[in-house]
């Protein structure tokens, strides 16, 4: 930093709604993933099935999403990412490999995919209107460990910040943005 220049933490709470959905009722996580409490977030619920919801939202639009994931989860399932574009939810175009390993690989979970052209805004359990994508269990076999999170941060290019973990995990994230500013010396 140069002399004048100010520098922000990021803070928990940078997550508009974490809501669940187990195909008959939601479950708000929205509190849960915004403080340090570890594994109060559940990602899929102890006996997942396939339609089993999870969706991610916030005011503005954004392209990325990390998870501290706490305890990585063990077992074969499929989660489908989508986005509501006004008339139905469709297949978001993922960036990332974490979006790919569903939450069984390495503690930080940097999910990033194309924004979308057509991106909407809806409510979820009441909560909105927000521009949200979801993860949607689309396929299920078993589960010996489930997948459960402590913080959940919404278009923050700070995910090792929130790595709980010293061993090499896999995490392949790079920040897309590039800092305004040159600096000569």
């Amino acid at each position: 930093l140069l002399a004048g220049d100010t520098f922000t933490t990021p803070t928990a709470g940078a997550v508009g709604s974490v809501q669940f959905y187990n195909g008959a009722a939601y479950t708000s996580y929205t509190a849960e993933a915004s403080n340090e409490t570890a594994d109060d977030v559940p990602l899929l619920r102890a006996a997942p099935v396939a339609g089993d919801i999870t969706y991610f939202g916030l005011a503005s639009q954004f392209d990325h999403i990390s998870i501290d994931l706490t305890t990585v989860g063990a077992g074969v399932w499929t989660n489908t990412w989508e986005y509501w574009n006004g008339a139905a939810w469709t297949a978001l175009t993922m960036l990332s490999a974490d979006a790919i390993n569903q939450f069984r690989q390495g503690q930080l979970q940097i999910i990033s995919f194309d924004r979308p052209t057509d991106w909407a805004t809806t409510t979820i359990n009441g909560v909105g209107p927000y521009y949200y994508i979801r993860a949607r269990l689309s396929g299920y076999t078993s589960m010996t460990t489930q997948p459960k999170a402590t913080l959940i941060f919404v278009d923050q290019d700070f995910g090792v910040a929130l790595d709980t973990s010293a061993a090499a995990q896999g995490d392949q994230f790079t920040p897309k943005y590039a800092p305004e500013f040159d600096q000569s010396v």
